[in-house]
């Protein structure tokens, strides 16, 4: 069972010249700003459970609601939601720990219409994985049938600007696990007064920061463990374009996440949509987008899982535009365990799929794919299902 957890308080040092700051705190956002400046945003509920997910939970009805959060980097795996409801309230079931498998023990306990999660945001340090915890509220109006989701932390700490250290608060307003998202945000105070004003003193985080005639360079990693100002000394336009999908084929969304030399991470929403970037290098860390080929829609989650030979870094320089197409033409391979296979052995087979800059197929909402060995004659000698989560 799921008791309410007290907030994790995480002290990250940072170095002097690197400027990113004093003592960054992970601590609880207080009742008012829950209720005024963050607001709780939907999600999307289905009436069907996920294929590759079991459920032990009991008396199952077809009107309980199921949903999946992405919850931390690319390559963490999705939470799974289950809302039940009930003459006096709602159940929640949460896979907090993630093993694609829902128990009764596994029931969000509370009062009222609100529950607290909570999560492990892994931050991923080129293959060593570091666990941190974190905490999301959740909210179900039975009247309405919607669940909805708002982050529980923040982040509190100082940056330095010029030679002034000012106060700052992030909050990953998304409650997606990443810290660099458009729609987080980061609150200065700018006039030392102790205070955030939530109209002149919060801004969406974004690579170029704006306050009056200035403009400052933000450079974070996706979890939040630092941040680091400076002034901008030029800055480029990077855009995502997709151009090699059939013809005839809608990209009803796309989002990927680039990466800096450095190790700081920026998303960018949407097709042919021009974002302001500092000069430099920038690699595409992966990418997730919705098509709609025909009368459904599809969803897709590419990403790099650690495979530097498949890296492919962008210069933007000073004043230029750069197009990135994070699809491109794709490329299928097969992956065998053994080189030889003899009569009577077991053959495993890995299919991959990338992208043209070298993202690795993660998720696909497909119901799977049949793959088959044949010999040189074209007989068929094995079939196996191949899906993805």
């Amino acid at each position: 069972m799921h008791e309410a957890t007290l907030c994790l308080a995480l002290a990250l040092q940072s170095g002097g010249i690197d400027q990113r700051g004093g003592d960054w705190n992970w601590n609880a956002i207080d009742a008012a700003s829950r209720g005024g400046a963050l607001a709780f945003h939907a999600l999307g509920c289905s009436g069907e459970k996920p294929p590759d997910v079991e459920c032990t939970v009991p008396d199952v009805d077809p009107r309980w609601r199921w949903t999946q959060l992405k919850f931390g980097h690319e390559r963490s795996v999705r939470v799974t939601l289950l809302v039940a409801p009930r003459e006096d309230g709602y159940a929640l079931y949460a896979d907090a720990n993630r093993d694609r498998r829902l128990d009764p023990d596994e029931e969000l306990m509370g009062d009222g219409n609100v529950r607290e999660l909570s999560l492990m945001q892994l931050a991923d340090d080129g293959g060593t994985e570091t666990a941190m915890e974190r905490r999301i509220l959740l909210r179900f109006q039975p009247r309405t049938a919607q669940l909805s989701i708002a982050p529980a932390d923040q982040i509190e700490g100082s940056v330095a600007i010029g030679e002034r250290s000012i106060a700052a608060r992030r909050i990953d307003a998304d409650s997606n696990g990443v810290w660099t998202d458009p729609q987080d945000v980061l609150l200065l105070d700018l006039d030392a007064d102790g205070a955030f004003d939530p109209l002149r003193e919060r801004f969406a985080f974004a690579p170029i920061l704006k306050l009056g005639d200035r403009r400052l360079e933000l450079r974070s990693d996706a979890q939040g463990r630092w941040l680091h100002v400076q002034p901008v000394h030029g800055q480029g336009r990077l855009r995502l374009v997709a151009r090699s999908l059939p013809s005839g084929t809608k990209v009803l969304r796309m989002t990927a996440s680039l990466v800096a030399r450095d190790g700081s991470a920026y998303q960018i929403e949407g097709v042919d949509r021009d974002l302001e970037l500092p000069p430099g290098e920038y690699r595409v860390a992966s990418v997730s987008f919705s098509l709609a080929p025909g009368a459904h829609a599809i969803d897709f989650l590419f990403a790099n899982l650690h495979d530097e030979k498949r890296v492919s870094w962008h210069a933007l320089a000073d004043g230029e535009s750069l197009e990135i197409d994070p699809i491109g033409t794709l490329s299928f391979e097969v992956h065998l365990e053994e080189d030889d296979c003899r009569p009577a052995q077991s053959l495993r087979v890995q299919p991959a799929m990338h992208t043209q800059e070298g993202l690795l197929i993660v998720t696909a909402s497909l119901p799977g794919c049949t793959v088959s060995l044949r010999s040189q004659s074209g007989e068929t000698l094995a079939t196996s299902s191949s899906g993805f989560a």
